[in-house]
């Protein structure tokens, strides 16, 4: 059962005031638990915890939804010289390593990875640009680059990649960044942007 069920009694109204896909996600551990994501509004959902604890159901999501609706939160710190999968939000190890969690997953159906280095979360220092380049030589999947962005710079380091994507949370709650800011300086280093 959907841990955080709170989730789909609010997506409803998110729908109807926000007109981007939204991803939602937290506690699925079945297609039900998916089913009602959709249900109530969201276009996609993203899931870690119950795709390591059995990968059938993201299998039996995309069936039904298409691999473009299935995100794999992937959370991961790096042991000596190697990536280990997390779950629980980032707190539980699995032993598992990200690199062949990825090609094995993927054979499962999914449409993105949303990527996390758990140990530069939140501290708006850039994140591990190391990490991100070997997983772009393992996957042509859509990565979203998470942990640590804290800057324009931070960003543009990720975009030259070749990732096309980044997550920020802390800097832009906190006001540290700004989207117009972050578009304007991107925008004189050649990238372009919707508006």
């Amino acid at each position: 059962m959907l841990e955080r069920r709170w989730i789909a009694t609010i997506l409803p109204k998110i729908s109807e005031n926000v007109f981007i896909p939204i991803t939602a996600g937290g506690g699925i551990r079945s297609f039900k638990d998916a089913q009602l994501l959709f249900d109530n509004g969201a276009d996609k959902i993203v899931i870690n915890t119950g795709a390591i604890k059995n990968p059938e159901i993201v299998k039996k999501i995309s069936e039904y939804y298409g691999n473009q609706a299935v995100v794999l939160q992937l959370d991961c710190k790096k042991t000596n010289d190697d990536w280990e999968v997390y779950t629980d939000y980032g707190r539980e190890k699995t032993n598992i390593d990200a690199f062949k969690w990825i090609e094995k997953i993927s054979k499962f159906g999914i449409g993105e990875i949303l990527a996390t280095v758990i140990d530069f979360d939140g501290k708006k220092r850039g994140t591990d640009l190391n990490f991100f380049k070997q997983l772009t030589n393992i996957t042509d999947l859509p990565i979203i680059a998470a942990g640590g962005i804290g800057s324009a710079f931070d960003i543009e380091q990720i975009f030259n990649l070749n990732i096309k994507a980044v997550s920020i949370s802390s800097a832009i709650h906190y006001g540290d960044l700004k989207i117009k800011g972050i578009k304007k300086s991107l925008k004189k280093k050649g990238f372009n942007f919707r508006d």
